[in-house]
């Protein structure tokens, strides 16, 4: 594989600093010449490591919440929970890697009130359940933290972007818009997955759609992407456990950013019970872990002192299989 180029990875930053933003603005942050730019755009999207999604903010769109499910099954276990996880219509993500399953489900009706480890069939399977009234995503698969610590960049001022849960309903006229919105996302018959492209008129319209009501995000598929430097994105990093008290979400997660370096991708709170998601760095050309440089923390550290019977699941990248991949919701409830 082809090492990534720097004019690429400034590239991909200013894209993902600006999820919604015109070519213009991030030609401009990415501070290279507009024909250099071009050029590694076009490149980093025909190669397939970097898609643009549009998701539906739950709160504005009327959805009940969004659980995140992780698990890390028997043998025996594992194909009951792939068959039930793939066949849910409310499935809108689902990962399956040598150790756990993960899925996020997008909830049109309210799913049970538990938040915590489940009991009997799927035992190992950890649920966090967040809703309007309860639960925090503050991150909500925003990139571009970790990669501008990829690349040795500052991260952008944006970081991280999540999702809105108790936000007031949107009218009906956005949620109409909304909606054509969604239906105009067609599928990619050229590529493998749910992947979907947009049509002419769904890139005219959409300088006018409401932000507030479906987000834009550009998600990268991590084992395609070129290795920098001599490192690569190697891994993807699950983390949970439960906030000892008197820790709070806002103030764990701020030290995993400020104090440790490292900037997930996703996380999520509810009941005390946290789930997050980061990728990791392994030496490009052989074995072994890089560390995040000026790390003023150990990672680990700060993960014992504020979660309680915290689980590390670390997956190979290549191993990391997508079952579903962005699959939300083209209709909301209530319209």
């Amino acid at each position: 594989m082809r090492d990534l180029t720097p004019a690429e990875h400034r590239t991909v930053l200013s894209i993902l600093a600006y999820p919604r933003g015109t070519e213009r603005q991030r030609i401009r942050f990415s501070s290279l010449p507009t024909s250099t730019y071009n050029v590694a755009r076009r490149r980093v999207f025909s190669e397939g490591w970097l898609r643009d999604i549009s998701i539906p903010n739950p709160g504005p769109c009327g959805l009940k919440g969004v659980d995140f499910a992780l698990g890390r099954p028997t043998v025996s276990q594992r194909q009951a929970i792939v068959r039930g996880w793939g066949s849910d219509p409310e499935c809108a993500l689902f990962w399956s890697g040598v150790h756990a399953l993960f899925g996020v489900f997008f909830r049109q009706e309210a799913a049970a009130p538990a938040s915590g480890v489940e009991t009997g069939e799927e035992s190992d399977v950890q649920w966090i359940r967040t809703g309007p009234a309860v639960g925090i995503i503050p991150v909500y698969f925003d990139y571009s933290g970790l990669w501008a610590r990829f690349g040795g960049q500052p991260r952008p001022g944006r970081y991280p972007v999540g999702l809105a849960l108790s936000s007031p309903r949107a009218s009906s006229r956005a949620l109409s818009d909304a909606q054509r919105w969604m239906a105009s996302v067609e599928p990619d018959r050229s590529s493998p997955g749910p992947w979907g492209k947009l049509t002419r008129r769904a890139r005219a319209d959409d300088e006018r759609r409401d932000e507030e009501v479906i987000q834009s995000r550009t998600v990268l598929r991590h084992s395609l992407v070129p290795p920098f430097d001599g490192r690569r994105i190697g891994e993807v990093i699950f983390i949970r456990g439960k906030l000892r008290t008197p820790s709070s979400p806002t103030q764990f997660f701020n030290l995993l950013t400020n104090e440790c370096g490292v900037y997930p991708f996703l996380f999520a709170e509810s009941g005390g019970q946290v789930l997050l998601a980061g990728l990791g760095q392994t030496n490009a050309t052989k074995p072994g872990r890089v560390p995040v440089p000026s790390a003023r923390r150990p990672v680990m550290s700060v993960v014992d002192h504020h979660l309680d019977r915290a689980e590390v699941l670390v997956e190979p990248v290549e191993a990391l299989e997508e079952l579903i991949q962005h699959r939300y919701p083209a209709r909301f409830p209530g319209t």
